[in-house]
């Protein structure tokens, strides 16, 4: 997945809203998958675009739950 930043965006902040999470591991993984990235520092620039790659995050828990209110 490509993510284009919005400006002073931090990648952490970024995990967070696209994963719901953000860990060491992840962080390391974007890393590697953008060379050259950690020379931009913790504040990101705008309109840069950045590859998460598939499988960093786990899948989102479900919204669409029945609830039974009676049995």
């Amino acid at each position: 997945m490509i993510y284009k930043t919005q400006q002073s965006q931090l990648l952490d902040e970024i995990l967070w809203m696209v994963f719901g999470s953000s860990s060491d591991a992840m962080l390391a993984s974007v890393y590697n998958a953008n060379p050259g990235l950690a020379d931009y520092g913790p504040i990101l620039p705008g309109g840069l675009a950045i590859t998460l790659p598939d499988g960093l995050g786990a899948a989102p828990p479900a919204t669409n739950q029945a609830v039974r209110l009676w049995d």
